[in-house]
């Protein structure tokens, strides 16, 4: 997606051990599926939980893995076929790579912008500064908004640009 992103096999391990962060924004995705994590989302959380620890992951737990397996409900897809699905917003994703230096972000739909971002902001801006996401994930309801550890098992995909990876929460 960006030429200065980085293939499986540059990700150090130790950027696949991360504090996680969790933003529960699952009220707000049922009443609108083209929801979009705002950087007023951002600064309400650090308000309650202090600022977003550098080289963490931030994951957004919208709802959407209970869609998972209506393959139409999971995408939203509508009567004419477009795709709804919240996401991480161009303000809010700057904000946490660029100030923040979050290393990831991750989500339960199938992307981590929104279906209707269809120049798909949050992947280059994450991309382009080296960091990497995940994406239909599951159980991020069952984890605090802050405190647990993510390891993620990805395959060392010699110039391969993503991987299958299994996800393990330690809380």
């Amino acid at each position: 997606m960006v030429p200065e992103g980085r293939m499986m096999h540059e990700i150090p391990t130790g950027d696949l051990v991360l504090p996680a962060i969790v933003f529960d924004v699952r009220r707000e995705a049922e009443a609108w599926p083209d929801f979009q994590l705002r950087t007023e989302h951002v600064e309400a959380w650090e308000r309650l939980h202090g600022t977003i620890p550098e080289g963490s992951v931030a994951l957004l737990c919208t709802g959407w893995q209970s869609r998972w397996r209506q393959e139409s409900a999971y995408l939203g897809r509508d009567a004419i076929g477009n795709l709804h699905f919240p996401g991480f917003g161009t303000d809010a994703t700057a904000l946490m790579v660029q100030q923040r230096r979050v290393k990831a972000l991750g989500t339960d739909t199938a992307g981590i912008d929104p279906a209707v971002d269809r120049t798909f902001s949050a992947n280059r801006i994450l991309l382009g500064a080296g960091g990497f996401h995940l994406e239909c994930l599951a159980n991020l309801d069952q984890l605090p908004p802050k405190g647990a550890t993510l390891v993620v098992g990805a395959l060392k995909i010699a110039g391969g640009s993503g991987s299958p990876v299994r996800v393990l929460a330690l809380v």
